[in-house]
């Protein structure tokens, strides 16, 4: 499987999934990966306390721990603003 780069188990997985749905099986199903942490609202409002201390992303941090009761790390608060074309 070093051509695939994929384990036996994932293999053993598709083939599975191939035999009980035929095609539709190989495709990736809703649901899979992380779930998102804020919604578009929160996302506004951490980029409003980034624009208020725009070098104290842990106070950000500890905002979003206070308001919410979520405690993101700062590389996500660095990602949020990345994506709100933010640096």
């Amino acid at each position: 499987m070093n051509i695939f780069r994929i384990s036996y188990k994932t293999l053993y997985n598709w083939f599975n999934r191939w035999e009980l749905e035929g095609i539709i099986g190989l495709y990736n199903k809703p649901g899979r990966g992380a779930k998102a942490l804020f919604n578009s609202s929160q996302k506004a409002q951490i980029k409003d306390w980034a624009k208020q201390e725009p070098r104290q992303l842990k106070k950000v941090s500890q905002k979003v721990q206070e308001a919410w009761g979520i405690s993101p790390s700062i590389k996500t608060i660095q990602r949020i603003l990345k994506m709100l074309k933010m640096s």
